[in-house]
Formats: structure tokens, C-alpha cells, sequence
């Protein structure tokens, strides 16, 4: 009986341009295996029916780096701070940020791609094709993304020099408005979505 996963990665044959790309499934016979995959070692999680659990669509959304540091509860409206970071990961499986410094946003070029993680409930976050880094809260070349009890929170870890880095993310768009003076703004939620 033929297994059924999902391919974690996109080949492009010929002049075909990799546009967007996300989780497929594909058919291998037992023993084939698929020497052409790119995809990380590791198990995928299973559900509760013995089959992988693929689904990484709690991700899909605009999420923006919360102000309280860990372990107090995370919050932005009303947060006031000079640099923000906003992630947001796209249905196609990429991911792109947003630097916003002094109120003014720069899309960074540099584009992540995720896809799930080694558990369920995570995501792993790597550079797009192309590129060797992407940008959380600051340059990095990896992350992992994790729910929360929370569905408008996401915790992502990167590591840097050996040290793990945790930040949480909370789900919506914001403004940032600027300070009478200085370079801090205040970050306020102009639209909070609902649970996916």
C-alpha cells in the first residue's frame, strides 16, 4: 500500500520560477524514498489517526513583537519602543518582516520560508531561496515558531552564538504613532483578527 506525505519542498524543472510553493502531497512506494527531496531529516508529527500532521495554518497570518519580555504575560497596544518588528507569514509558505524604526517601515528583501516543525504546533522558519538570512528581531538563519494557548500569540526562538533567543508575537496589524519627541512610538492595534 502506497504512502501518502506531504512534500515539504518545490522543484523547479526547467525555466519554471518557483512563485509560491507550500506543503504538497505526493505518492512513494515503500522503499523508493525520494532522493530529490530537500527536506530536513527528522519525523514529522503524527495525528491521531497515524497519519503526519502537516497542517501549519495556524501560522498564516501579521503578527508584530510583543514589549513584555519573558515570562510576563505579552502585550503591544500601548507599547512604546523606537524599533518593531512584524512578521508576516503568507498562505504560499513564505514569510517576510517588517522593520519599523522611528515609525517609518522597511519591508526587509530578505524572505523566509517555513514549513512544519519537528512537533505539532511548530514551524520551522529558514531563508528563502536565494538568500542565507531573514530577519525576526534582527538577522538570523534559522527560527522556530510555536503556538501558545493563545491563538493571537506565537512564541519564535532563534538561536545566535549558541544562545536561544524566545520572543512572543501577538497576531493583528498595528500603527506605530511617534512620540512629540525622540524616536520612540507608541504601538497601537488598528486591526485585531479573529482566531483562524
Amino acid at each position: 500500500m502506497p504512502l501518502i506525505h506531504r512534500r515539504l519542498s518545490c522543484e523547479i524543472a526547467g525555466l519554471i520560477l518557483l512563485a509560491a510553493c507550500g506543503p504538497q502531497r505526493q505518492v512513494v512506494e515503500p522503499g523508493t524514498g525520494d532522493s530529490s527531496s530537500t527536506s530536513s531529516s527528522g519525523t514529522a508529527p503524527e495525528t491521531s489517526t497515524g497519519e503526519p500532521d502537516y497542517d501549519v495554518s495556524w501560522l498564516v497570518g501579521k503578527y508584530t513583537d510583543s514589549c513584555a519580555p519573558y515570562p510576563q504575560p505579552p502585550f503591544v497596544h500601548g507599547c512604546r519602543t523606537d524599533t518593531s518588528y512584524e512578521l508576516e507569514f503568507h498562505a504560499d509558505g513564505r514569510m517576510t518582516s517588517t522593520r519599523v524604526f522611528c515609525g517609518m517601515s522597511t519591508t526587509q528583501v530578505e524572505a523566509g520560508v517555513y514549513r512544519p516543525g519537528s512537533a505539532t504546533g511548530e514551524a520551522l522558519i529558514e531563508p528563502d531561496a536565494g538568500f542565507d538570512y531573514f530577519y525576526v528581531i534582527g538577522q538570523t538563519a534559522q527560527a522556530n515558531a510555536r503556538k501558545t494557548d493563545d491563538c493571537m500569540i506565537i512564541e519564535v526562538s532563534t538561536v545566535s552564538a549558541a544562545t536561544v533567543n524566545t520572543r512572543y508575537f501577538v497576531r493583528g496589524e498595528f500603527q506605530y504613532v511617534p512620540e512629540a519627541e525622540g524616536c520612540s512610538t507608541e504601538v497601537v492595534a488598528s486591526a485585531v483578527p479573529e482566531c483562524p
